[in-house]
């Protein structure tokens, strides 16, 4: 292994043009979501994660290079391999940007439209991940509880401790037609201040990736319910 990285490239992907185009073909969307799960990946592991060759693995990388979307960011010279990341500047600057009102109003018709199908297929496939992530969680939660199950919760700190090594949070927030702006107006702004501190704590780091993944999902519950 050694350090020799590819130069990062600076440049904005076309909004318009390129993100919602490029992400459209399913073999780039899955390297995308691998890659959003892991902190990085070579070409051999993506290939085998996601069921097809490495010559079609390696063409897709190299679209996602040249729109912004992934990095090469090292190669181990002992195996020859190549270790490929998503750019940060992506995920907490170019992705938010697309979905700006600025940048929609921009947009011509079928972009608009292209834009809406490309977040539904998000949806679905995030939705996908955290279901066959479902029974791993059982049983973590289930490893846990078995652990903690004869001990006691003696004081405040005890609770709030055995909570930080479980990891899990929850948070219910029921919203009606007239508070969920409320939601959308407060979280837009704590979400844009969080991807600003997040990339810019990043430094000169390219790797993404740690010990949590967060979920944020609205629901439109009584939608789904009807």
């Amino acid at each position: 292994m050694n350090d020799n990285k590819q130069t990062e490239n600076n440049e904005r992907p076309d909004l318009e043009e390129g993100i919602v185009e490029v992400l459209s073909k399913e073999s780039r969307f899955m390297i995308f979501l691998y890659l959003l799960s892991y902190p990085e990946l070579d070409l051999g592991g993506l290939s085998k994660r996601i069921g097809k060759s490495k010559s079609t693995i390696h063409r897709d990388l190299q679209v996602l290079i040249e729109t912004g979307i992934v990095n090469e960011i090292r190669q181990d010279y002992s195996t020859r391999s190549k270790f490929y990341a998503l750019n940060p500047k992506f995920i907490f600057e170019d992705l938010p940007e697309l979905q700006s009102p600025t940048n929609i109003a921009k947009m011509t018709e079928e972009k608009r439209k292209n834009l809406f199908e490309f977040i539904i297929q998000t949806a679905r496939n995030a939705l996908f991940i955290l279901d066959n992530s479902i029974n791993l969680t059982y049983r973590y939660l289930d490893h846990f509880e078995h652990l903690k199950k004869a001990l006691s919760i003696p004081d405040p700190e005890t609770f709030f401790r055995w909570g930080q090594e479980l990891g899990v949070g929850i948070r219910i927030i029921p919203l009606s037609e007239k508070t969920f702006p409320i939601y959308v107006k407060h979280y837009t702004k704590f979400a844009e201040e969080l991807n600003k501190e997040i990339y810019e704590s990043q430094g000169n780091e390219e790797v993404l990736g740690g010990e949590y993944l967060v979920w944020h999902v609205n629901l439109p519950l009584r939608k789904i319910l009807r």
